[in-house]
């Protein structure tokens, strides 16, 4: 398999965008990230989309290979979010497009749904544990009340390219893992894709 670093044309932008943000969101650090993340928003967003949400899908797939359900997902949200809170400030968050960009990667994510099984408390949550629609930790609330309505938007193509590298640094560092490897698979698969013919 070559390296994604040997393509041309937009893959190797793309690529190199992503890795940037990738590695801003894992240092923490809110300048370079805003940069970077608006670099990659700047890109063509269909294919930058479709190598983001392969990321996010391989990631997920390999730290969860018995699948995953709302209890996982709810973990991983809380998780990335809980940790994005503690360097970018929390208006800059969007719990309901990091629900999107999950979704999207696994396929399951439809515009219009309902977003309050999985911007609820995650299980085991203690009172005082800040999760992604809880309005404590300064974010939006989404589903936070019995009687809550949860507002329905589709998240544009640049907030899901600037929210997306957020969960990819999450997962990579989850799962003890550099991001190189994920995009030389995440080209080919996106290659092969692209040349399959339809019958």
């Amino acid at each position: 398999m070559a390296s994604w670093r040997e393509l041309g044309g937009p893959a190797r932008g793309i690529g190199t965008a992503i890795g940037r943000a990738v590695a801003a969101a894992g240092d923490r650090d809110r300048e370079v990230y805003e940069a970077e993340a608006a670099e990659l928003v700047a890109l063509p967003p269909e294919y930058a989309g479709l190598v983001l949400g392969a990321l996010v899908r391989m990631l997920l797939e390999e730290q969860h290979p018995d699948g995953l359900d709302s209890d996982d997902i709810q973990a991983v949200l809380a998780r990335c979010y809980r940790g994005a809170a503690g360097w970018l400030p929390v208006d800059r968050l969007d719990a309901a497009t990091l629900v999107a960009a999950l979704a999207s990667a696994l396929g399951i994510h439809e515009p219009g749904v309902t977003y309050r099984e999985v911007m609820g408390p995650p299980a085991g949550t203690r009172a005082g544990d800040d999760w992604p629609g809880d309005d404590r930790a300064g974010g939006h609330v989404y589903g936070g009340g019995a009687t809550e309505t949860v507002p329905v938007r589709v998240p544009t193509a640049a907030e899901y390219a600037w929210h997306a590298p957020l969960l990819i640094a999450d997962l990579l560092t989850a799962g003890g893992r550099r991001l190189d490897r994920y995009l030389d698979v995440a080209f080919t698969e996106i290659a092969r894709a692209e040349t399959m013919e339809l019958p």
